[in-house]
């Protein structure tokens, strides 16, 4: 039995008040299909956007798919029906009867610019709606166009919040990003720091393909390449060729000295970049001259891959750069003008080459030394100092080594000179030079090495008059070990303390009884822990004299064995300093080749065959090596020992 259609508008209307938006329609429908020959619903989304067909309820079990949608569908009036689908030629339902469907009452809920909503209530009876049906249907189209616009509303509310919600989050991780990379900078003193500081942070906020920067400030022209993924030749000459031309728009010209950096790869096992398609520069302002010191580019292979808040965000990026880059400038101004005045006070010559060797900078003491030396001054080229090419002093030397230089005119004066190169990229670089006069340090020096070996050799005569078995002992082993250590290329002042070293070795013997030294026969065991007592001795009265360099030490450990069997302290190896290892070798083979009171001399070969028979045992092998180097050429510089040799071989 049919209600009355005042029951039932009431009852729709209490659906519609009390039910949730999204879920009225279909207890709507399900009322009004007890009452009214329904047997689907669909509603049609049309927008600028897309355009969308909703199948809202049906009585069917499966609700059919209905996926045409035509964006010309048009309900000129409130509503239309169309009694019989298949007279129809409206392309919009053409579906519906392909369903089975056969009456469509169509209303307009919403017609806007941009949105327009379209109600369809489909039977599957041709003229299946009255006239009463129709007239009831069309006084509840107000309260269902109200509800649809609430349930749509409220979709676009949720989406709208929700956007707003990614929005925020968005700004928030922006603005922690430009706290701490303003946190960063203000403890950033180079602009190589300054420049990576920027890619990094900017990585955080943008999905590039690469980052350039570009700083042309005072002595800086300096193009910086970060690329997130690898970048072939041509996309690298691509960004170099855009943001100098942007830079030279902006500015009015290019830098004459760039120097091209590429850093190396984020994101490594990404593929190559072979092109950039979208790309935006942004400029860095000098805060104090007003004035463009460099450019940001941001590129991507993508078309059309930053958004504006992207921009914005390099814009803020480049104005916190900006600041920094100033307050670093001020900084390096304040120390170049220290150093410049800690320059100018030095008493060495410092001079500043570029790749070329052209002269970029000399303190006043270095332009002295150029003209007395090269006959040149700033801003030439170096070729020579004296008469010596300036490429034999170009290659640095171990710490605490300098090149020697000496001249005779206009005066005999002698020279330390010093070389570093000074990596700094692709195109820039160079070498820094000092120079220093040595000549009066070396004079007292060599006549402060005169009186101290002249003292040196008076103490080893007195004790050789103590003992005249063993005369001549102490100088041979030092001749012989100083010809060793200029075989093994040792440093002049290395060969010079091993040759006093040798003279002074057996100084400690001064406390043993003569006759336990002159003794004819073998030593018993107390008398050989006596002599083994002299290096310590030696030590003791050589450890105070302040000679400037390790005699005390080589003359303690001379006794000493790379295998640990040695006297006093049982050293190995490396614990036994290069000085002893040396004077050990050539005390053995002195001893070994000379007459002692216990027995007459052995010989060279002997000394050799012992040597070599423990060579890495007892004694260093690279000693070893060059002793018999020595011995073979026959020690021809020396006074004493090649005729020694001769004899005994």
């Amino acid at each position: 039995m049919k209600i009355p259609k005042e029951k039932l508008f009431f009852k729709v209307f209490d659906a519609i008040s009390l039910k949730n938006p999204a879920n009225f329609l279909e207890e709507v429908f399900r009322i009004l299909s007890e009452e009214l020959p329904i047997d689907l619903v669909i509603l049609w989304i049309l927008n600028q956007r897309s355009n969308n067909v909703y199948c809202l309820w049906t009585k069917a079990e499966k609700r059919p798919e209905i996926k045409y949608v035509d964006k010309n569908l048009v309900v000129y009036k409130e509503y239309v029906y169309i009694p019989d689908i298949s007279k129809s030629d409206n392309k919009a339902i053409e579906q519906i009867y392909k369903h089975g469907f056969r009456a469509v009452f169509l209303m307009s809920l919403l017609s806007e610019k941009d949105k327009r909503l379209v109600l369809g209530i489909v039977s599957k009876k041709a003229n299946a709606f009255s006239k009463d049906d129709l007239s009831f249907l069309c006084k509840i189209q107000k309260a269902l166009s109200s509800a649809l616009k609430l349930w749509l509303y409220q979709k676009d509310l949720k989406k709208e919040i929700e956007d707003l919600k990614r929005k925020i989050n968005e700004k928030e991780y922006e603005l922690q990003v430009l706290y701490e990379l303003s946190k960063s900078l203000g403890y950033t003193l180079s602009y190589d720091e300054l420049l990576n500081l920027m890619a990094q942070y900017l990585h955080r906020v943008i999905e590039y393909d690469v980052v350039a920067t570009l700083l042309v400030l005072d002595d800086v022209q300096k193009l910086v390449i970060y690329p997130a993924k690898r970048v072939t030749k041509k996309v690298r000459k691509q960004i170099k060729e855009k943001i100098l031309d942007a830079f030279f728009k902006l500015k009015g010209e290019k830098p004459d000295q760039l120097q091209v950096i590429q850093k190396e790869v984020i994101n490594k096992e990404e593929t190559e970049i072979k092109e950039i398609n979208s790309v935006f520069q942004v400029p860095i302002i000098s805060p104090e001259e007003f004035n463009i010191v460099g450019l940001i580019l941001v590129g991507s292979e993508k078309v059309e891959a930053f958004s504006e808040n992207q921009i914005k965000m390099v814009y803020r990026v480049a104005q916190h750069a900006s600041e920094s880059l100033q307050k670093i400038r001020n900084l390096l101004n304040l120390e170049q003008k220290r150093l410049e005045t800690v320059l100018e006070l030095m008493q060495e010559g410092v001079i500043l080459l570029d790749r070329s060797k052209k002269v970029i900078y000399a303190n006043p003491v270095g332009l002295k030394y150029l003209a007395q030396l090269s006959g040149i001054s700033q801003g030439e080229r170096l070729t020579r100092l004296g008469y010596v090419p300036i490429e034999q002093f170009l290659t640095p030397l171990p710490a605490g080594q300098w090149h020697i230089l000496s001249i005779k005119k206009p005066e005999f004066r002698v020279f330390e000179v010093g070389s570093r190169l000074v990596e700094n990229g692709i195109d820039q670089g160079g070498w820094i030079i000092v120079l220093r006069d040595v000549t009066d340090h070396r004079r007292a020096l060599f006549k402060y090495r005169k009186a101290l070996e002249g003292a040196i050799s008076a103490l080893t005569t007195a004790i050789e008059k103590r003992d005249p078995y063993t005369a001549g002992h102490q100088r041979r082993v030092a001749e012989l070990a100083r010809e060793i250590a200029k075989e093994m290329k040792l440093p002049d002042e290395t060969v010079n303390c091993i040759y006093l070293a040798g003279l002074l070795h057996d100084i400690g013997k001064i406390s043993v009884p003569l006759e336990i030294l002159t003794k004819p026969g073998r030593l018993n065991e107390p008398e050989y822990e006596i002599i083994k007592f002299h290096p310590v001795v030696g030590y003791e009265i050589l450890k105070d004299i302040d000679f400037p360099w390790p005699i005390a030490e080589a003359v303690l450990y001379h006794h000493e064995r790379m295998d640990g069997s040695g006297y006093p302290k049982g050293l190995k190896d490396g614990e036994i300093p290069i000085e002893a290892r040396v004077l050990a070798v050539a005390d053995v083979v002195e001893a070994i080749s000379s007459h002692r009171p216990y027995r007459p001399a052995l010989g060279i070969k002997a000394a050799l065959e012992e040597i070599e028979k423990n060579k890495g045992k007892l004694y260093d092998p690279a000693v070893v090596d060059a002793c018999v180097r020595v011995i073979k050429k026959g020690l021809s510089r020396n006074k004493s020992w090649p005729l020694y040799i001769s004899k005994n071989m």
